[in-house]
């Protein structure tokens, strides 16, 4: 029988974990249609924190946004408030939150009940607070909710969670010898999450602790079986200890009785993961203090792909290699090094090229991982990152502790006196760096988006900031993708597509990838680049999100605060060819240091350029998809309209000026009132 998700008749209550269930004073609440239950979906699991009305958007049309993208969700909220209830939503920002007692959404529940069973002392008090937060179940998340969008990121996150502390209270039931009545539980859980390592596992101690060897052998068999068959690989270290010990007779092969701990699951090569390890997977063959392999992960081949297309990044290595030298010859600098620029620009490809030339100072190995910081996926958080790093390092799992700053511990002590490169690529921010960071003896080089001011300010990184590729690497690059031999280009298409593409090599091997594909002239891109259908669909490749510059940008978009990210939008779409702070505060509508604010952190975005006389500037490719943001927003109008009435209304010039991108800087503007419609927006 299903159980009921309200329990008293108290104000709104959302379920998720299972069907869609809301009520209000214990009164069922139906939603018409399925974009609304979307909405309330992801308010839902943020309640409490505001949602960026891009976040949402992104939510609710995946595939394609409507052109009124602003209105229609607009739309949205107005209907979903209605049925839920005065006060149930408010407005923060350009985002809203929903307004609901946290253990009044499910999911929220779960998640208290859970971090208070690891913070319990007692195993019976643990063991009785997840089983209720597992009582909370009805389900797959979210059944009924059709939304690709959040299928593929953000139920199987939730799945994971029930898992973790699935594995958490059986662990216990183990420790307190209920091994008869956890069996069943686990060959239905096997049953259904048949690559799951840590599910086996804890199935064959229960049967071995049971008294029941035959059928743990069985077990082995089975998971065995379905390993080779459907991955390639042999089972875990901890499967074949167990099985070793089976055919030896070892009574205690499952522990003193069953496993006393109640620590994270053990690795699951199941492709579940969050994050991925060296995705090549190349052994560089490290040992451990006894000597032994320990099977560190290098990521060799990868950078030696990247190797062959790394262009034009001659300052920046030595800059890197002369940094390194002082570094290493004095031991108390820290080895920090922070690869920094915007999407596209190859902070990836210089970090893997340059580290993989460290293999003399850094003999004993190498991680690689990815911290999702800027993409489709939510960035990883620091302990699933340090769980992540301990696999790699062959930590058992039932070794990890569940605390952040245990496992931090952990992985200075796992690394010890190893001198290895570790390679944080694709960082959110300096909070998400700084509990990964090894001890002396290791070389780390991060990669992000972001400026990383903190970690240059208070751990001693050395920032290398990339900058834009010049003409002559863009030809070598466009002769080697493209094939085209040499100087087949005329000089002055390349540097049209050059400035097109911001300077960014990943929109030049995008354009290098047609010519290759389609054998068009370069000049016939560049008229492309500068129709009326606009550069961001010139530049796809039309297969991958990673080779379409809309999507790539997109990523640092929607990490932006509502604030930064209105103010990126209207930065590009003013007409000025720059922005200076009097007339930006005009455009916020805000105040000197409050617009000031919020355009720092788009520099620090790399989403928005400070020049040295202290105006803004936004290159064109950004500028080109800030303004099609902007477009389906209707108080960006507005607010351009108010900077445009500004400028306007000093006719006698003692207002700086926005100049039109191309024109001079002695441009003059009109006097007096600006024509209504598209004619406005020929004036700056």
């Amino acid at each position: 029988m299903r159980k009921a998700l309200v329990v008293d008749g108290n104000g709104l209550r959302v379920g998720i974990l299972g069907p869609l269930e809301v009520s209000r004073d214990g009164e069922p609440v139906v939603l018409a249609g399925e974009k609304l239950a979307v909405v309330l979906a992801v308010l839902a699991s943020a309640a409490g924190r505001p949602v960026g009305g891009g976040a949402l958007a992104d939510r609710v049309w995946p595939d394609r946004l409507p052109e009124r993208v602003r209105g229609s969700l607009q739309t949205l909220i107005m209907r979903l408030r209605r049925a839920l209830g005065p006060g149930a939503i408010a407005t923060v920002g350009d985002g809203y939150r929903l307004d609901v007692e946290p253990d009044h959404v499910d999911l929220l529940r779960f998640r208290r009940l859970v971090g208070e069973a690891v913070a319990a002392d007692h195993p019976g008090t643990a063991r009785e607070l997840l089983g209720e937060a597992l009582g909370l179940w009805r389900g797959d998340p979210l059944t009924g909710v059709r939304s690709p969008s959040l299928d593929r990121d953000e139920i199987p996150g939730l799945i994971e969670e029930r898992l973790a502390a699935l594995h958490r209270r059986v662990e216990l039931d183990l420790a307190a010898g209920r091994h008869d009545a956890v069996t069943a539980e686990l060959r239905e859980l096997t049953g259904r999450y048949p690559l799951r390592e840590s599910l086996w596992r804890q199935l064959i101690v229960a049967l071995i602790a049971a008294g029941r060897p035959a059928e743990a052998i069985q077990a082995y068999h089975a998971v065995r079986t379905r390993l080779a068959d459907e991955l390639g690989i042999d089972p875990s270290a901890a499967l074949q200890s167990l099985y070793r010990g089976l055919l030896h007779g070892d009574d205690d092969s499952a522990g003193p009785g069953s496993p006393a701990r109640a620590d994270a699951p053990s690795p699951d090569r199941s492709g579940a993961d969050v994050a991925c390890i060296d995705t090549d997977g190349a052994d560089i063959g490290g040992t451990d203090a006894s000597g032994a392999d320990m099977g560190s992960t290098d990521a060799s081949a990868r950078a030696g792909a990247d190797s062959r297309r790394l262009l034009g990044r001659h300052r920046e290595v030595d800059a890197l290699d002369r940094w390194l030298a002082s570094a290493t010859a004095d031991g108390s600098m820290p080895t920090v090094a922070a690869l920094v620029g915007p999407a596209g620009i190859g902070k990836t490809a210089l970090a893997l090229c340059w580290a993989d030339r460290q293999h003399d100072r850094f003999p004993d190995g190498r991680l690689h991982l990815d911290l999702r910081g800027y993409g489709p996926h939510a960035p990883l958080a620091p302990e699933r990152a340090l769980e992540s790093l301990l696999h790699e390092l062959r930590v058992p799992a039932e070794d990890i502790p569940p605390g952040l700053d245990e496992r931090a511990s952990l992985l200075r002590t796992a690394i010890g006196a190893r001198r290895m490169v570790v390679l944080l690529d694709n960082a959110r921010d300096a909070a998400q760096v700084r509990p990964l960071l090894p001890g002396p003896g290791c070389l780390v080089v991060v990669t992000s988006r972001s400026q990383l001011r903190g970690l240059v300010a208070y751990d001693g990184a050395y920032r290398v900031a990339l900058g834009r590729i010049r003409v002559p690497d863009a030809r070598a690059l466009l002769d080697a993708t493209a094939e085209a031999g040499p100087h087949r280009y005329d000089n002055d298409d390349i540097a049209k597509v050059v400035d097109r593409c911001a300077g960014l090599p990943l929109a030049l091997r995008i354009v290098a990838e047609r010519l290759a594909r389609n054998g068009c002239d370069l000049s016939a891109i560049v008229a492309e680049l500068d129709g009326p259908d606009g550069r961001l669909d010139a530049l796809r490749t039309g297969d991958d999100d990673l080779t379409d510059m809309r999507t790539v940008l997109s990523w640092s978009y929607r990490a932006l605060d509502p604030d930064a990210a209105r103010a990126f939008r209207l930065a590009g779409a003013q007409p000025g060819a720059d922005l200076d702070p009097a007339a930006a505060a005009i455009l916020l509508g805000l105040t000197r240091p409050e617009t000031g604010a919020i355009l720092d952190r788009l520099v620090g975005a790399h989403l928005l350029e400070r020049q040295p006389t202290g105006r803004y500037r936004m290159p064109g490719l950004l500028r080109a998809y800030a303004a099609e943001l902007s477009r389906a927003v209707d108080e960006d109008r507005m607010a351009i309209r108010a900077l445009l009435d500004w400028y306007v209304g000093d006719p006698a010039g003692t207002r700086p000026r926005a100049h039109p991108a191309g024109a001079p800087a002695s441009y003059a503007l009109p006097a007096g009132r600006l024509p209504g419609g598209r004619e406005a927006a020929r004036y700056p």
